[in-house]
Order: structure tokens, then C-alpha cells, then sequence
């Protein structure tokens, strides 16, 4: 495809009809209106995956420079400007739901809690499409966590486990910093809320760490080994029980951010909404691949080396194209001036086979392969495994079929 008709698919790309679209201060205004029928289907077709059983809730960030209210400033985050997603996946990089921070309109009215800001109310929206009473056990960083939180989370039927700040500690009689970093590395103390059961320990690192868990505590503790500045080596470690399900499980969501910035296409662009439909792109191809290598594994019994991300976007790309059944492209340039005078022949002997999705719709000359060993006729040179799928004529892959 031209650059010219790329800018202009580009252009009138719409999925929303703008003339119905609500006003600022209006009933039903939405500033996701443009987008949201392809959020809708995307995020309907992640929710229909069964889910497995432990859950990290991060965020995401879109990379975006342009004009939007929906755009915020983080300057300690390492993408500063973007759109944020706040996404739920699982432990293999799954994403399961998420929902795109658009300031006060995020949640609905019915959904709000006011106790827990937020944070708190994102974490009990991604978790209500998750079926009740069923043990799954979610994992969140401090910026959503609180212990009222943790407490409806455990009526609902969910394990979890969050790190915590010490504002929200409310109260809770812990050992101060100056009394832990007095004792030795790895010392820790906990307190149990006997009401609610939420357990919160503090761990002593290369610093003090607080969380919180509704089924985890301090044992079974193990060891991990951490770098010592003094002695500039490697030392054993006393690790709490809940450090090691923490640090385990949480970075789900990290990985689901991988698999978008690994293969990511740059495209320059100023309208936020094609940012958000690349973003879910680029998500639901990686969230295919991962599905993809599990039914792999399952299926059969192949030691061969599994298909890389880049590969299998080559191979979801090639099938899209064949399924639509678009002619072969004619070969760039200027026409000849001869009209029965027929394009030279491509020079070069390095044309690899199509993708094993588009060579059933049987788009021209496609190769299969034979047992037989000959010389093409157009370039000379020997090839050994290879016909027309349409005439059954002898060909190379370097020669052009007309």
C-alpha cells in the first residue's frame, strides 16, 4: 500500500457517528464516544476468555503528546504523557478487562464508593466481571489499595494482597522505620484485624514495606538474596510469606504492556482515538499469540522452537489480506509504453513462500510443494520442490506468473 492511500484510509477512518454524539453538560455525554464501539466489542471478547486464577491490577499508558482532556501528566512515570488504561490481566500477560481513566465520568454513579477514592473504586469495577465465591486472588500496588478495601474485597469472595502507604495504616501499631532499620535485613512485624481478618506486615529491605492480605501472612517464610552495599556481595535474606505471593503474581499487567511495546508500529497521528484503537489492536494480536502457544502446547506434542510475536503478526496480517481475496498488486512504477510488452522479471531469488493462512484461497499463482527437480525456464536456476497450486506448471520462486 502507498503512503497516499494509507493517509487517506487514515483520514476517514471513523467508528462512531459524529453528528450523534452528546455535548459537554448534556445527558449521556460520553468522551469516549468516538471510540466506544470498538472498546465495547474488544473488551466483550476479552471477558468471554475463562479466566485463570490469580489477577494483578495495574495501569497502562497510551503514548500520546496531542490535545485531549483525557491526556494527564505523570512526571514519575516513564511515559509521562498518554492516555491511561487501567487494565486487570493475569500472570501470563492475559488482560481480562480494563477501563480508560477519563477523569470523574470513569465510573458510574452506582458504582461509587466514597470511601475508598478511586483507586479503590477502579479495583471493585475490574473485579465485578469476575464470577463471585470463586477463589480468585487479585493482586494492586498502594496507589488502589486501603483496608476498607481489602475487607469488601474478601466479602465478595476474593483473596487478595496490596501494598499499602503509611497514611492509610489507620492507626495500626507497627513497628516504627527507625525501631526496624535498627535490627538486622529481612526483620519483620505484622498486626491482624480481628473483625475483618486483613493482616498487615512490615518488611524490612533496603528499605520498609508495608502490605496487606486477606489469606497471606509472615509464614512460611524462605529466604531471597538481595545485594549488600557494605560488603558489596550477595546475602540470604528472610522473606514473609506474603513478599513472595506479591512478587509472584503482580506483574501481569507489565507483561500485557511488553507484548504492545515489543512490536509496536510508530504512526504519527494528532487524533486521541486512533491512539486507543491501535493500543487495543496491538493488545488483542499479543492476547492471540498467547492463546495461540497454550492451545499449541495443548494440542500437540512438537518440540520445535514456538512461533515469536513478530512472526505470528506477519502471519495474522497475511491471512486478513488473503481472506479478502485482493488481487496481487501490479509492480510499482512508471507503465510502459508498449502495451502488449510484458514487466521484466524480478532479478532477485530470495521471495519466501506465502503464510500457510493464505495459500488456501488459491489467489493466483501460489507454490506447493513436489518431489520433482528441474530448472525454471524464465531465470534458469534449479529448484527442486515447487509448482503452481493453479495450472500445476513448473515454477520458480523467482520467476513472475502471468
Amino acid at each position: 500500500m502507498g503512503r497516499q492511500r494509507c493517509d487517506k484510509i487514515k483520514r476517514f477512518l471513523h467508528f462512531n457517528d459524529n453528528s450523534k454524539s452528546k455535548k459537554p453538560g448534556e445527558q449521556g455525554f460520553d468522551k469516549l464516544y468516538k471510540i466506544r464501539p470498538v472498546l465495547g466489542h474488544i473488551r466483550s471478547k476479552f471477558l468471554e476468555v475463562t479466566p485463570k486464577e490469580n489477577h494483578s491490577i495495574d495501569e497502562q499508558m497510551i503514548r500520546f503528546k496531542g490535545r485531549s482532556n483525557l491526556r494527564p501528566y505523570l512526571p514519575k512515570q516513564p511515559t509521562k504523557w498518554g492516555i491511561k488504561v487501567f487494565t486487570r490481566a493475569g500472570v501470563s500477560g492475559f488482560v481480562h478487562d480494563f477501563a480508560v481513566y477519563q477523569g470523574k465520568g470513569t465510573l458510574g454513579e452506582d458504582d461509587i464508593e466514597p470511601d475508598l477514592g478511586v483507586g479503590g473504586n477502579i479495583v471493585l469495577r475490574l473485579i465485578s466481571t469476575l464470577p463471585q465465591k470463586m477463589d480468585y486472588k487479585i493482586y494492586f500496588e498502594n496507589w488502589f489499595s486501603s483496608l476498607k478495601l481489602m475487607s469488601l474485597i474478601k466479602i465478595k469472595g476474593f483473596p487478595c494482597i496490596g501494598t499499602l502507604i503509611k497514611a492509610r495504616l489507620k492507626g495500626c501499631p507497627l513497628l516504627t522505620d527507625g525501631e526496624m532499620k535498627k535490627r538486622e535485613r529481612g526483620t519483620s512485624d505484622y498486626r491482624t484485624d480481628i473483625h475483618s481478618g486483613v493482616i498487615v506486615v512490615k518488611w524490612l529491605d533496603n528499605n520498609t514495606v508495608c502490605l496487606a492480605s486477606t489469606y497471606a501472612g509472615i509464614t512460611p517464610q524462605d529466604t531471597c538474596r538481595r545485594w549488600n552495599v557494605k560488603d558489596k556481595s550477595r546475602v540470604e535474606v528472610s522473606r514473609p510469606a506474603i513478599v513472595y505471593e506479591y512478587n509472584r503474581h503482580m506483574g501481569g499487567v507489565d507483561l500485557a504492556d511488553m507484548l504492545v511495546e515489543m512490536c509496536r508500529t510508530h504512526r504519527r497521528t494528532r487524533k486521541w482515538y486512533m491512539r486507543i484503537f491501535w493500543w487495543l489492536i496491538y493488545t488483542a494480536v499479543g492476547y492471540s499469540w498467547l492463546l495461540f502457544r497454550s492451545d499449541v502446547k495443548v494440542l500437540t506434542l512438537r518440540r520445535d522452537e514456538p512461533m515469536i510475536l513478530r512472526t505470528f503478526r506477519s502471519e495474522v496480517a497475511a491471512g486478513l489480506y488473503a481472506s479478502a481475496r485482493v488481487m496481487p498488486l501490479l509492480i510499482r512504477g512508471r507503465p510502459s509504453e508498449d502495451v502488449e510488452a510484458s514487466p521484466s522479471p524480478i532479478q532477485s531469488c530470495n521471495r519466501s513462500r506465502p503464510a500457510i493462512s493464505a495459500q488456501p484461497y488459491g489467489l493466483d499463482h501460489w507454490p506447493k510443494n513436489t518431489d520433482k527437480q528441474s530448472r525454471c525456464k524464465e531465470c534458469k536456476s534449479g529448484y527442486t520442490t515447487f509448482e503452481c497450486k493453479k495450472c500445476d506448471l513448473p515454477l520458480c520462486l523467482t520467476a513472475k506468473s502471468n
